[in-house]
């Protein structure tokens, strides 16, 4: 399936890239025109070489971001120092660093805020939504594009109007509001049929397909999917066709069980794609793999995998790879190969350990940004304060007022300048309890992930040591002692009764009330929903939610769904938000 926030990021990108690029040239022949250039020219050709740098080799697109601020602050050309932030943010986007490319591209909207650079604006703005999406900020998101939408609607600029609307319909699509994705599709849609502009209406369609899909509502989602089609073929769009038969394939094989017409369109998407992108290659392989062990053609779906297993690590996508090791330990215990199975399974767990202390690193260091941008906000201040309180020596000099009435004048400035010194004390020391409140929110999640993962191990092992009881009984009995070794090792692992209490403890520790206030609102709720409850408000995501309590994506949306219905929300209630009250 398409990934929402890239969608959002490739998108935010064209548009940015739009105002200020520079032609269809080559790296090469851009560095042999630097040289001999001057003035805007130089500093397009700078922008430019960041533009292709960036995605292949960041630390040369920062190093290209320098120099075009050097070249702007030189010339005093701020439109292009404004452009040089917003490389600075994107720079800082690719290395997960948010808080750092927020800050960044809000220096560039102050630059263009002030020479009233609207068009600039609206794509900065396109940009700041980006990040604050990636980074699962999605209400500010929204308010950000609703921004830039109303520049673009002043001047009639209807390409950035169908982008930006395209960009809402995915945030909302995100947060599961399915009603106003489409509205915003489909507002996006008629701008670009009725104004005719050259926009990808494949994209548009196939986007529509997905909220239909996610809906459950497989006719429209198969309707859309076909117009998608359609213009993907106008627009000779080989990777859109590609997946938007991946997306078609897995409505037949995995929603309408239509195994034929799976395999019909996964292998279209297969001829097109093989030629074009690895990763979009490794997805359809998956899905080929899961089609095969739901046929039980066991042999063919293990190749399958492996296959796109050799992609993802190429790709060096570790969520599809741990995805795929956890289906060939599927399918390995389905056919007796336990051994093999385990060996998937322990893959799988280093996988996704290795994916959790990367996001711990992650999460730390954009901590640790937010805290250190506080300080110097507040070291702003205090350079600003002690200006004025210069300022104002000076002038009382200047004016050569009598020594008493300066000894006055002196005391009493003493006397607010330790009154503000104080507050900005308070500040720090604010900042400081903030910084460890994030903190123990931090270590209390990873808490309560590490005994949800515990859950599911436990599940799993002693399903693996069920298999193996039946197993015992077609092997040899020379090697039952060493099978009835591996099972007493599985059983000692295992402590299925204990982990929704350890869950519950470690939850309760930072969220007392939380059960009892969400049984008031419904006493019915059953424990499978008060958990999705407690993820929620723990900031999972779908994807994370879905791997925690073992079940698909498409089924901890449909649990939200009917979690949002028991808790009696209206259309545009967040249910974070609502959870987050508590």
């Amino acid at each position: 399936m398409i990934n929402r926030k890239l969608s959002i990021l490739f998108i935010t990108l064209l548009l940015m890239l739009g105002p200020h690029s520079f032609g269809q040239y080559s790296k090469d022949s851009l560095t042999a025109q630097l040289s001999k250039s001057t003035g805007v020219k130089k500093l397009k050709i700078l922008d430019k070489l960041f533009d292709i740098s960036i995605s292949n080799n960041a630390d040369t697109g920062l190093f290209y971001a320098n120099l075009l601020k050097e070249e702007a602050l030189e010339m005093g050309n701020e439109k292009f120092e404004a452009i040089s932030y917003l490389d600075f943010g994107i720079y800082h986007f690719y290395q997960a660093r948010f808080y750092d490319a927020e800050n960044y591209v809000l220096k560039a909207i102050g630059l263009q805020n002030k020479n009233r650079d609207t068009l600039s604006l609206a794509t900065s703005y396109n940009i700041l939504a980006g990040i604050y999406g990636e980074s699962d900020r999605y209400v500010k998101s929204i308010e950000t594009l609703f921004k830039a939408l109303k520049i673009h609607e002043s001047i009639n600029r209807f390409s950035g109007i169908i982008s930006t609307c395209n960009n809402i319909g995915l945030l909302y699509s995100e947060m599961s509001d399915y009603d106003k994705s489409l509205e915003y599709y489909k507002k996006a849609l008629y701008h670009a049929n009725t104004n005719k502009t050259k926009y990808n209406k494949g994209n548009l369609y196939n986007n529509i397909g997905i909220t239909y899909k996610d809906l459950g509502q497989y006719d429209s989602a198969l309707y859309y999917y076909g117009k998608s089609i359609t213009e993907y073929l106008l627009e000779n769009s080989k990777m859109g066709l590609a997946s938007c038969y991946l997306n078609i394939g897995n409505i037949y094989g995995f929603q309408l069980a239509d195994q034929d017409s799976a395999f019909y369109y996964l292998e279209m998407a297969l001829e097109l794609s093989n030629s074009l992108d690895i990763t979009a290659t490794t997805r359809i392989y998956h899905s080929l793999g899961r089609l095969y062990a739901k046929q039980n053609k066991y042999a063919k779906s293990i190749a399958t995998f492996n296959n796109s297993l050799s992609g993802a690590n190429k790709s060096q996508d570790l969520n599809l790879q741990m995805e795929l090791y956890f289906d060939l330990y599927k399918v390995n215990k389905e056919t007796g190969n336990l051994f093999e199975a385990l060996e998937n399974y322990e893959q799988y767990i280093t996988i996704k350990d290795s994916i959790v202390n990367k996001e711990t690193k992650t999460a730390i260091a954009n901590l640790e940004a937010k805290f250190e941008n506080e300080k110097n906000h507040i070291k702003i201040e205090e350079l600003k304060a002690k200006q004025k309180a210069d300022q104002r020596i000076k002038l009382l000099l200047w004016l050569g007022i009598t020594f008493l009435i300066l000894a006055l004048a002196l005391s009493i400035y003493v006397f607010f300048q330790k009154r503000k010194r104080a507050g900005l004390e308070k500040e720090l020391l604010k900042a400081e309890k903030e910084k460890l409140d994030e903190n123990l929110r931090y270590k209390s999640r990873q808490l309560t992930s590490q005994a949800l993962q515990m859950m599911q191990k436990n599940k799993l092992l002693g399903e693996l040591s069920k298999s193996l009881t039946n197993f015992s009984r077609q092997i040899p009995p020379e090697s039952k002692q060493e099978l009835q070794n591996l099972k007493h090792q599985l059983k000692r692992s295992i402590r299925a009764e204990e982990d929704w209490d350890l869950f519950k403890h470690y939850f309760e520790e930072v969220n007392r009330d939380f059960f009892p206030n969400l049984l008031n609102i419904n006493a019915r709720l059953t424990p499978s929903e008060q958990k999705l409850s407690a993820l929620i408000k723990l900031k999972f995501t779908i994807k994370e939610t879905a791997s925690l309590l073992n079940i698909s994506p498409d089924s901890v949306k449909t649990a939200r769904y009917n979690l949002r219905k028991k808790l009696g929300l209206q259309k545009g209630d967040n249910v974070y938000d609502f959870l987050n009250n508590f």
